[in-house]
């Protein structure tokens, strides 16, 4: 019978370390898609990533993989980001502008699509402020797990 083949995580440092990505590249990847995953807008995480990887000479590999990876807590982080980001401006409750944006795509697309455009730049907002530390916390443990795994043998 043959092994079914699964995605894991370790599977992927693994073979990146194989391939000679060294664990400094590997955990800053990792570390930069992570970050770029929770980005607090949907659809871009990906092509920033991209972008970002290709123009620091990054193993693409490694920084999608973190990207996709973090795709679940882009969904659960985007309430707290737009709730931090009406906070800071001093917009008040956004559940409660939540509500109203729904009444008000009913009545007013366009006045709606201007309320969620400004919401959506305050939660970018504390996105770039929490974005340098959300990326020491995913590099320092993800550099630690790469040298430990590199300088393990390998048959």
């Amino acid at each position: 019978m043959k092994k079914q083949a699964y995605f894991t995580p370790y599977i992927t440092i693994i073979s990146l370390l194989k391939q000679g990505v060294s664990p400094k590249e590997l955990a800053l990847g990792l570390s930069l898609g992570g970050t770029l995953g929770v980005i607090p807008l949907l659809g871009v995480s990906s092509v920033l990533s991209l972008i970002l990887a290709w123009t620091l000479q990054l193993n693409i590999v490694a920084v999608q993989a973190a990207n996709y990876l973090a795709y679940p807590l882009q969904i659960v982080l985007m309430g707290v980001y737009f709730t931090s980001g009406a906070w800071l401006f001093g917009q008040g409750d956004y559940s409660a502008s939540v509500y109203d944006s729904l009444a008000l795509v009913r009545s007013n697309l366009m006045g709606a699509l201007s309320n969620l455009k400004d919401y959506a730049l305050y939660a970018t907002t504390v996105w770039v402020l929490t974005s340098p530390f959300i990326a020491i916390l995913i590099y320092i443990p993800f550099r630690f797990i790469a040298d430990k795994l590199s300088r393990k043998p390998r048959f």
